[in-house]
């Protein structure tokens, strides 16, 4: 009977031990804003379906135009400490939706960085919307070419 005690307490010390371990942040992955992040991939723009319905542009749905960046390694972020339920744990990102603002003029004046490898800087967030449509959007604060893939 001990035996089946001592294994039953084994177990359960166990289960609670790997539960809290997979909730500590991974010193491996990312962190959401307002950290600053720098990431590198290849950004490809991409036309997605827009209102009224969001789901096909040849039914009718306005097209939009997004930039996205194809990452060269996927990522995983941690929760925010400051925001969790927004800002959840992410694992195995392979894209990243750029958000520039109108102020920036960076469509207009880092256009021939389109298809090149770059790297960005900026901070995370997660989806919260349908206009948003990677896991997690990056706001861009710099793109560059990457200097170590020429």
């Amino acid at each position: 009977m001990k035996i089946i005690i001592t294994a039953a307490l084994l177990a359960v010390i166990t289960f609670y031990s790997l539960s809290f371990a997979g909730e500590a942040n991974n010193k491996e992955c990312l962190e959401y804003e307002p950290e600053t992040v720098r990431v590198s991939g290849v950004i490809r723009p991409q036309i997605f379906a827009g209102p009224p319905e969001f789901s096909n542009v040849e039914e009718g749905d306005e097209p939009i135009l997004y930039w996205i960046l194809h990452l060269d390694k996927p990522i995983c972020i941690n929760e925010s400490p400051i925001s969790p339920v927004i800002n959840f744990a992410e694992r195995n990102i392979e894209k990243l939706h750029l958000v520039i603002t109108s102020v920036d003029n960076l469509y207009n004046r880092r256009k021939y960085l389109l298809g090149k490898d770059v790297v960005l800087t900026g901070s995370l967030y997660h989806r919260i919307t349908i206009w948003h449509r990677t896991k997690a959007l990056i706001y861009v604060y710099g793109i560059a070419l990457n200097k170590g893939k020429i």
